[in-house]
């Protein structure tokens, strides 16, 4: 799904539907291209008319208003993420599947940065936009819950535990990935390696942190040195007891 309108775009160009359906998409198409340039703030209605190639008027027969518009695709947006990085898990070796997950994260934050950036701001001004994200998210964390629990063998432990290593390591991602290619700090957007090398540490990352090792250097390719971030085992002190001398009887 690299690049998000084009994904749209493709789905439209491959689609029966009739004239009024393809209508209402090539409007959601135009908000989600616009609102990826210009962001929530400056999203107006007869920008995205003007990119669907439609009149003012045809807009108001489908959609409300331009929050409507935008929180449909948006919304739109996050269940394909989810459901494209659940098909990008499977198969592979533990560690594989999730480096094949944060590799499509990755790709897709960069290729739809200003997406990003909309669901942020989205959440801030909607409370029912960010109660619906809440609720993806949380379906989207049990399911990386059991997954955890069923590679680790711990199927049958607590649910709970599993869930808040889910929001833990969910978190990293998603704050790491944000600050390289959607606030682009330059201490991070500026490393060598592009998208491929930022999911991979941030497998070898989620791999240690579930799996309590590392994970084998051959299925490293751009962070092998990652491997060498650990702390030398500490000697125990040797245990000095005084011997005090046997009393004589």
């Amino acid at each position: 799904m690299a690049d998000y309108v084009a994904h749209l775009r493709t789905t439209l160009e491959t689609s029966a539907w009739r004239k009024g359906e393809r209508t209402r998409f090539r409007l959601k198409i135009a908000s989600v291209s616009v609102l990826g340039e210009v962001g929530y703030q400056e999203l107006k209605v007869a920008d995205i008319c003007e990119q669907a190639e439609v009149a003012l008027g045809t807009f108001y027969t489908y959609f409300v208003d331009k929050s409507e518009i935008a929180a449909e695709a948006l919304l739109d947006f996050i269940d394909a993420l989810y459901e494209q990085g659940r098909s990008a898990a499977r198969g592979g070796s533990d560690f594989q599947a999730i480096l094949r997950t944060n590799q499509f994260f990755a790709a897709a934050y960069q290729q739809n940065a200003g997406l990003v950036r909309c669901l942020v701001q989205l959440e801030d001004l909607i409370p029912d936009f960010r109660e619906r994200v809440r609720e993806k998210r949380l379906q989207w964390l049990k399911k990386i819950a059991r997954s955890v629990a069923r590679r680790t063998g711990h199927a049958d432990d607590s649910k709970a535990l599993f869930l808040q290593l889910a929001y833990a390591l969910e978190g990293m991602v998603f704050t790491y990935l944000y600050d390289t290619f959607v606030r682009r700090e330059p201490v991070l957007s500026s490393q060598a390696g592009g998208s491929d090398r930022v999911a991979e540490l941030l497998s070898v990352l989620w791999y240690r942190a579930t799996y309590c090792q590392d994970p084998p250097e051959s299925e490293l390719k751009h962070t092998r040195e990652a491997l060498s971030l650990r702390r030398e085992p500490v000697a125990k002190p040797v245990s000095r007891v005084r011997q005090f001398p046997r009393r004589s009887s």
